[in-house]
């Protein structure tokens, strides 16, 4: 492991979970478990280091994602409106400094009063700098994170995913060991107040729930991927109080999309299809869906059946890439659905200017590529 241009870093031990860069699609944050936080740079084909695993709380970063400063700064200019003409939450105070375009990491600690959230401030300036649609310029690239501040948004114990939503800036993670989600409002992650205990939404009844939450790009719901429990589970969310479904069971009541009923393999229509280990889920527009609420469909890591996998938004789950069918892991290239094998790959990434998918695979220590020819 070490940092330089593709055909010399080393490999990529232990990846987690991907998140883009929204100010530059080319660059792709990566997540170890125990380890650091590393940029690949597909623009300049290189990697680096970018916040060491060290110096975070228990040396263990789970998910990895950012803060949407342009949902912030709309509520604080009213343009908000121009979105969602019927947003009706409270604005964002107007003397208030907002994040810009920040790193938000989980960490898994047992310690209450240690951080469970903590967010990076994206430098102003830099080698590389881009202007955002306000005309506020910001670093990106291997500069964007170098020697920066940074504070905690959240404690608690064990989490494994935190999330902002895209339609009220709040932000959304969980607790592995009370199988529990929390929110913390959009008004309260930059107040600089001591207590930053998140509030309780919905538990699942039990402990020991291993699950990365994620939104929809426009906020309808969240999907959780239950690691260590075979399935996916689906919250709808509420506009009128900004808060997500706890549902019946362990999926959301008005879910049309789950995997259900243990760990396996199947390529099946919602409850009925089946998983093992589903570890990141994106969200991949689809033009054929223009028109319709839901434009997008969603791809997931299937990381013990060792495969990429597909879900509509009617709930049609089908294999995208690997050898899912009969439980073949190795490392292979070839057509994604006929010859390609992984093993365990655990995290996943989409860049729309390119139509290319990135896969961490993680048993081969490869950061591997989907692409249509």
């Amino acid at each position: 492991v070490k940092d330089g241009p593709f055909e010399d870093c080393g490999n990529f031990d232990g990846m987690h979970m991907f998140a883009t860069d929204p100010l530059n699609p080319n660059h792709f944050y990566i997540s170890r478990d125990g380890g650091d936080v590393r940029l690949i740079d597909f623009e300049n084909e290189y990697v680096y280091t970018i916040i060491k695993g060290n110096t975070t709380p228990n040396n263990r970063i789970r998910s990895v994602s950012f803060c949407p400063t342009d949902i912030l700064k709309r509520r604080q200019d009213g343009s908000i409106k121009d979105i969602y003409p019927d947003f009706a939450l409270e604005a964002y105070p107007a003397d208030q400094e907002v994040g810009a375009y920040d790193l938000l990491l989980s960490h898994d600690t047992w310690d209450a009063t240690n951080p469970t959230v903590t967010l990076y401030r994206r430098n102003r300036s830099g080698d590389y700098t881009v202007t955002d649609e306000f005309g506020e310029t910001y670093a990106v690239g291997e500069n964007a994170f170098k020697n920066v501040d940074k504070f905690t948004v959240a404690t608690g114990i064990t989490c494994n995913g935190a999330y902002v939503h895209p339609y009220s800036g709040s932000l959304f993670y969980n607790s592995y060991s009370t199988a529990e989600m929390f929110k913390m409002d959009a008004l309260r992650i930059f107040d600089g107040k001591e207590d930053r205990k998140g509030e309780s939404q919905f538990k699942f009844g039990e402990s020991g729930w291993e699950f990365n939450n994620v939104c929809h790009p426009d906020g309808l719901y969240m999907v959780m991927c239950m690691i260590n429990r075979g399935w996916i589970g689906k919250s709808v969310y509420n506009r009128s109080t900004d808060t997500f479904s706890a549902g019946t069971g362990y999926v959301g009541s008005d879910a049309v999309m789950g995997l259900g009923g243990g760990a396996g393999y199947l390529d099946d229509i919602g409850l009925s299809a089946r998983c093992n280990q589903p570890r990141q889920a994106i969200f991949v527009y689809n033009e054929a869906y223009e028109g319709r609420e839901d434009k997008y469909d969603m791809y997931f890591t299937d990381a013990s059946n060792h495969c990429i996998r597909k879900v509509t938004p009617q709930g049609i789950v089908t294999t995208f890439a690997g050898r899912g069918n009969n439980g073949t892991q190795g490392y292979a290239d070839g057509l994604a659905r006929e010859e390609a094998q992984f093993n365990y790959p655990n995290a996943i990434a989409y860049n729309a200017a390119r139509h290319e998918f990135y896969i961490g695979d993680t048993g081969n220590k490869r950061i591997r590529v989907i692409y249509e020819e």
